[in-house]
C-alpha cells in the first residue's frame, strides 16, 4: 500500500485524542515491536528549532514502514520517542516475517530521516526490538480469577492483555506481565540501525530453522547481560538480527567501537563460538526453560488463525507522547498580518492578540496541520514556501500538568483575505485585527509573548520569498 494512502488512513483514524483501529484484545500469542530513536535527547538539545519536525516524521515513518511490511501490525502506544506495536501470531511463518519486516523498516526509516534531514545524520538513527509473549485476556473484574488460575497451572500465561478501562479511564489495549517487560529491558541493547530479538523468540526461530535455514547465520548472540527482574539475575543473551554479518564492522560508525562499550563487545564477540545461535538450546536447557518453550512451540504449531483480526475503535494512550503546536503568521499580498484576539475564557493569555494556532496530529505534515487549523478557525486558504521552514520556536507552560509544550512558528500567504471576516470562528477568537506594513505602534502588553518580534521576522521572510517569486 502506498505511503500516502496509509498516512491518509492514519489521519482519518488518529484524531485529537489519538483514536486508532486496533485488534480486539483476546488471549493468544503476540509479537511486539519497539522502534526508538538513538541519541534523541542530545539531538533535541542542539536542534531546538527542528527537532519537533524530525520526531513527528519519525513517528509517521515507524508506522508506515512497518505497516507496509507486516500486515495487521497495530499501534499499541507512543511513549516519548518510542513507537510500540503488537500483532497476534497466526502461524509460525509470522516469526520469520516479523524479523525481516522490522529489520527492513528500521533501515528504511533511518535512510529516509537522513535524506530528509541531513543535519540529523550525525546523531539520529532508528533502532528496534522484537519479542514474543503469550497473554491471557482479562476482563473487568476478572483479575482475582486470573491470579488463581496462574497459581494453579503452569500452562497459563503470566502476561495479560486487557482493555485499558481496567487500569484507567481510557479505552486502549494494554499488555502487562514479566515477558512483556523483557522487551523493554532488552531494547536498550539495540544500537543505531540494529534489531534486538528476545531470547524466547530466538529459541523458537532456531527450532523452526528448517523453515528458513539462513536464520542460523542471521541471528548472533553479541553479549550476555544481567537485567533487573529478568531471569532471576542470570545472564541474558543479547541477540541481534542481521541479513549479512560479513563485513558487519563496516556498518558501524568509524568510532562506534570506542564510544559504545556494547558495540565493542558485539564486534569482539561476533566471531566466537558462543555467538552462534545454536547456543540458545544449551542456555535454555541449563535454565530449565526448554520444556515450557516446547509447549509454546506446540501451541504455535496448532494455530489455525486464517481470517483477519476483528477490528474495533480504541484509544491509544498519549499521556507521555509528544505534543507539538504550530503557528502560522498569515500575510496578505499587500503585507497585512492577520491577528486575532483570544477569548476572555482562555486560561492562558486571555484577551491577548495572537496569530492563531494548530496542533499536530499523528500522520500530519506541518503544512497539512496548518491548512486544517486555519481553515477551521478562520476559513483561510494558505500558501506556504517550499520547503516549509520554521521562523522560530516557542514553549507553552502547562502549569496544571507541570510540563512545557513545544511550538513552531511559520509564515504563510492568505489567498482569500476578504472572506476571513465572515468566516472566522467567534468561539475561537473574539476579534480580528489586520496589522498594516507601516503600523509600528503595537502595544506588546496586548499581545502574546514575542508577538512584535515575530511580526518583524515574518515580514522579512515573506518579503524575501515574494522577491524570489517575482
Amino acid at each position: 500500500m502506498p505511503e500516502n494512502t496509509i498516512t491518509e488512513k492514519l489521519r482519518t483514524n488518529l484524531q485529537d485524542r489519538g483514536i486508532a483501529v486496533t485488534s480486539d484484545p483476546s488471549s493468544g500469542i503476540y509479537l511486539f515491536f519497539s522502534f526508538d530513536l538513538v541519541n534523541s535527547t542530545q539531538f533535541k538539545l542542539v536542534n531546538a528549532s527542528t527537532w519537533p519536525m524530525v520526531v513527528m516524521r519519525f513517528y509517521e515513518l515507524a508506522i508506515t514502514q512497518l505497516s507496509t511490511r507486516f500486515a495487521h501490525a497495530e499501534v499499541w502506544n507512543l511513549v516519548g520517542d518510542e513507537v510500540l506495536f503488537f500483532r497476534r501470531v497466526r502461524s509460525r511463518k509470522d516469526l520469520f516475517s516479523a524479523l525481516n519486516a522490522a529489520h527492513s523498516a528500521t533501515a528504511a526509516a533511518t535512510d529516509i530521516l537522513h535524506s530528509q534531514f541531513p543535519h540529523a545524520r550525525d546523531l539520529l538513527a532508528v533502532k528496534s526490538t522484537v519479542w514474543i509473549a503469550k497473554a491471557e485476556s482479562v476482563k473487568p473484574g476478572g483479575m482475582e480469577e486470573f491470579t488463581q488460575r496462574v497459581a494453579d497451572s503452569v500452562d497459563i500465561a503470566k502476561n495479560i492483555v486487557v482493555d485499558g478501562a481496567i487500569t484507567s479511564r481510557q479505552a486502549h489495549v494494554d499488555f502487562l506481565g514479566p515477558e512483556i517487560d523483557v522487551g523493554f529491558r532488552i531494547s536498550k541493547f539495540a544500537l543505531r540501525r540494529r534489531l534486538v530479538v528476545s531470547a524466547d523468540l530466538a529459541w523458537l526461530l532456531y527450532r523452526y530453522r528448517a523453515d528458513q535455514s539462513k536464520i542460523e547465520s542471521q541471528l548472533k548472540i553479541v553479549s550476555f547481560e544481567t537485567m533487573k527482574g529478568v531471569w532471576g539475575g542470570r545472564h541474558y543473551p543479547i541477540i541481534w538480527f542481521e541479513n549479512d554479518w560479513n563485513g558487519i564492522e563496516n556498518t558501524f560508525l568509524y568510532d562506534e567501537r570506542e564510544t559504545s562499550p556494547l558495540a565493542k563487545k558485539a564486534l569482539d564477540h561476533a566471531e566466537s563460538a558462543n555467538a552462534e545461535i545454536k547456543t540458545i538450546e544449551k542456555i535454555y536447557d541449563d535454565l530449565g526453560r526448554s520444556e515450557p518453550m516446547t509447549r509454546l512451540a506446540e501451541e504455535i504449531d496448532g494455530l489455525k488463525l486464517t481470517s483477519a483480526p476483528q477490528s474495533v475503535r480504541r484509544e491509544i494512550s498519549f499521556a507521555t507522547s509528544a505534543e507539538v503546536h504550530c503557528v502560522a503568521v498569515c500575510l496578505t499580498r499587500d503585507g497585512r498580518i492577520l491577528a486575532a484576539r483570544r477569548p476572555s475564557s482562555k486560561r492562558r493569555h486571555a484577551n491577548k492578540l495572537e496569530f492563531g494556532c494548530g496542533q499536530l496530529r499523528w500522520g500530519d505534515s506541518f503544512e497539512k496541520c496548518l491548512q486544517r487549523a486555519y481553515s477551521d478557525d478562520f476559513g483561510a486558504k494558505l500558501v506556504f514556501p517550499k520547503p516549509i521552514v520554521p521562523l522560530s520556536t516557542f514553549e507553552l507552560e502547562d502549569n496544571d500538568e507541570h510540563r512545557q509544550i513545544p511550538g513552531l512558528i511559520f509564515f504563510a500567504e492568505i489567498e482569500n483575505p476578504d472572506e476571513i471576516e465572515s468566516k472566522f470562528s467567534r468561539q475561537k477568537h473574539s476579534e480580528l485585527i489586520w496589522i498594516s506594513p507601516g503600523q509600528t505602534a503595537i502595544d506588546a502588553s496586548e499581545c502574546v509573548p514575542d508577538f512584535v518580534s515575530v511580526c518583524e521576522k515574518a515580514r522579512s521572510a515573506w518579503a524575501a520569498w515574494k522577491s524570489a517569486r517575482s
